[in-house]
């Protein structure tokens, strides 16, 4: 089972990047001061609070969903090794092309202003493309997409804890409970540290979330208490009332109350089952999200442009949102082509 059986993931999915791109696009811009003119700075102010929510709930639903296809992995398709491989394999032709789209537009505008082209070192490149930009002493390639590369870092440590728990524990019940307990155990760790480390990585700030994912979806399943998923929500909330006691510690408990609720809802039920409409928004959100930033970064140019053909500054606004919804939903089928493709060749058993 994946999140494409799930409407609601794929609706919660979408409307958490459309709400991330709709704050960069404010927020990542260099026109403010138009932006607040024209009377989006309560917008922007709205945006920013929710943004406490938005990101954390995209790393829940990651561990959500990998809980779930993880266990035919498990069971016999190639071992938690194989569910990485394909995991590698699924995100990164979006990811390299994103890349590549990085550079030429970073290109085009060094042109522009006559200053040098904005090219990474090899190792730089190399270490962007495996996901692990910091071992080179860079910053991720295109800026935002560096919640991607701690996702797939955040996969490796999942897989890991999964290999070392079957290994260790041969009873299914018990597997899912010790599972369930060393998550627990390592998000707590995660939230001590966390504080230290927040100006390097943000790794440890996320894995809680991830980690709670993953104990929603074993209590959908009824595979564990629902008090464990519970107690992790409280790890959660205590850990992030050492960052900040402002309203983003408000924000982020009232979500972990729905998700807590979420997880005593099973799996299987018509809930599940909600969102349909919005399906789509959440097919399309991983091109959307990899490909937004750009023209925020660059929406000095539009605002050139819009003030030539004398249009309102919310032009631009709404531009930098539209432009990457329309190249996501233009390039998913084809990444989604290129996927299966690859899987058809690389994993030919799975795929019997």
């Amino acid at each position: 089972m994946d999140s494409k059986r799930l409407p609601l993931l794929d609706a919660i999915r979408g409307i958490c990047i459309l709400g991330v791109v709709m704050g960069h696009s404010y927020g990542i811009s260099f026109i403010h001061e138009r932006y607040d003119a024209a009377g989006l700075r309560p917008l922007a102010e709205l945006l920013t609070y929710g943004l406490a929510i938005r990101v954390p709930v995209l790393f829940w639903l990651s561990g959500f969903v990998n809980m779930l296809v993880i266990g035919k992995y498990i069971t016999g398709n190639g071992g938690t090794w194989h569910f990485l491989a394909r995991r590698f394999v699924r995100l990164s032709p979006t990811w390299w092309l994103s890349i590549a789209f990085v550079m030429l537009v970073g290109s085009g505008a060094a042109l522009r202003q006559g200053l040098p082209l904005p090219i990474p070192s090899a190792i730089e490149l190399i270490c962007n493309l495996l996901y692990i930009p910091r071992v080179a002493g860079s910053d991720v390639i295109g800026g935002v997409a560096w919640t991607l590369c701690i996702e797939f870092q955040l996969y490796v440590l999942f897989a890991l804890l999964v290999m070392f728990v079957y290994k260790a524990v041969s009873d299914q019940a018990k597997r899912d409970t010790v599972l369930a307990l060393t998550t627990i155990i390592v998000s707590i760790a995660c939230m001590g540290v966390a504080p230290h480390v927040i100006r390097t990585t943000w790794f440890f700030q996320h894995w809680p979330w991830f980690g709670l994912g993953i104990l929603t979806c074993l209590s959908a399943q009824k595979r564990i208490s629902g008090w464990l998923n519970l107690c992790l929500a409280a790890v959660i909330v205590t850990g992030q009332a050492q960052l900040d006691r402002g309203p983003f510690l408000w924000l982020q408990s009232f979500a972990i109350l729905l998700i807590v609720l979420l997880g005593n809802t099973q799996l299987g039920s018509r809930k599940w089952q909600y969102g349909k409409s919005l399906k789509w928004l959440g097919d399309i959100s991983y091109a959307y999200f990899l490909f937004h930033m750009q023209f925020n970064l660059h929406a000095h140019y539009l605002a050139g442009i819009t003030d030539r053909l004398r249009l309102p500054i919310i032009t631009v606004y709404i531009t930098t949102i539209t432009i990457p919804l329309l190249i996501a939903i233009a390039i998913t089928p084809l990444m989604n082509r290129i996927d299966k493709f690859l899987m058809a060749k690389l994993f030919p058993r799975a795929n019997k």
